[in-house]
């Protein structure tokens, strides 16, 4: 997966692919981190045991990390906290997307 970046809504979101992200000395997933107008994406491309990601699981993880950034973005904070939610969205547009909707 190459790094990426997007424009929303006078935001840019820009998305990095690391061999390991942690918060607070723990490993995740990935996380969304905001500065000013620029929203960072950090998505993990080795798991906590050091094995290699699979790409559907990094895009999924994508995925919920856009849908918190986007929730961020219009002011809907208490939403982006709702992490069953933010993964629910993620996994059900991950569901469309292998059924050929492009989202």
């Amino acid at each position: 997966m190459k790094d990426c970046q997007y424009e929303l809504l006078g935001r840019t979101i820009i998305v990095q692919y690391m061999t390991r992200v942690e918060v607070d000395d723990h490993w995740v997933f990935g996380m969304c981190k905001h500065d000013g107008d620029i929203t960072n994406i950090f998505i993990s491309t080795e798991s906590d045991d050091g094995k290699k990601m699979s790409k559907d699981s990094m895009q999924r993880t994508l995925r919920h990390e856009l849908f918190h950034a986007i929730c961020d973005i219009g002011q809907y904070f208490h939403t982006s906290e709702d992490e069953p939610l933010i993964e629910w969205l993620a996994i059900c547009t991950d569901l469309l997307n292998k059924q050929g909707a492009k989202i």
